[in-house]
């Protein structure tokens, strides 16, 4: 969930970064978890939404470069 919430915040931070959904779909399935138990309303929702507030929060304190400069480990 760290991971993945991570790279939505650098992704939303970064105006220039690609979508990561197919990364993120791999990590999940390779955790045994489904895409959707991470989505709203799925079985860990509530945990992401959790992490992304977290994650959103210290992006912010990120300027754009180093977003879209820590983006580019997951491309």
């Amino acid at each position: 969930a760290m991971m993945v919430a991570r790279v939505i915040s650098l992704q939303e931070r970064c105006p220039s970064s690609k979508s990561h959904d197919d990364t993120i779909a791999r990590w999940a399935s390779d955790a045994g978890v489904k895409s959707s138990d991470i989505e709203p309303g799925g079985r860990y929702a509530s945990l992401m939404t959790k992490m992304l507030a977290e994650m959103k929060s210290g992006t912010a304190k990120e300027s754009i470069a180093e977003a879209c400069e820590a983006i580019k480990k997951y491309d």
